[in-house]
C-alpha cells in the first residue's frame, strides 16, 4: 500500500500542475481576446469618415485647405513664477527649548 502510494505522488503532483498551467493559459486567452475585441472596435471607429478626420485634426494638428490653424499656448505653471521669500526665523522664537532658555537667562542676567 506504502509502495502504491508512493507511486501515486508524482503522477498527482505532475496533474495538478498542469490543471494550474491550463487555468493560467485560460485566462491569457481570455485576456488576449478582450484585447483583439477592444482593437476590432477601435478598427471599425476608424474607418468612419468622420471619426478618422476628428483624429487627424487631434492628434496630428492637420487642417483642411482654407483653414486658419491657430495654437492655444498655455500660461506658465506656478512653480515658475516669483515668490517672496520666507521669512528669517527669529532665533529667540525658533530652535529648541534648551537654547530659547538659555537665551533667556542671559537676557536676565547680563
Amino acid at each position: 500500500m506504502v509502495l502504491l502510494g508512493a507511486m501515486a505522488v508524482r503522477p498527482l503532483q505532475s496533474y495538478t500542475a498542469a490543471a494550474a498551467r491550463v487555468d493560467e493559459l485560460t485566462a491569457t486567452q481570455e485576456r488576449l481576446e478582450a484585447g483583439v475585441d477592444e482593437l476590432s472596435e477601435r478598427r471599425a471607429a476608424l474607418e468612419d469618415p468622420e471619426q478618422l478626420e476628428l483624429l487627424a485634426r487631434e492628434e496630428h494638428g492637420l487642417v483642411r485647405p482654407g483653414e486658419i490653424p491657430y495654437v492655444v499656448v498655455t500660461p506658465e505653471p506656478e512653480d515658475q513664477q516669483i515668490r517672496p521669500r520666507p521669512p528669517e526665523p527669529d532665533p529667540r522664537t525658533d530652535g529648541p527649548w534648551y537654547r530659547r532658555l538659555t537665551d533667556a537667562v542671559r537676557e536676565l542676567f547680563g
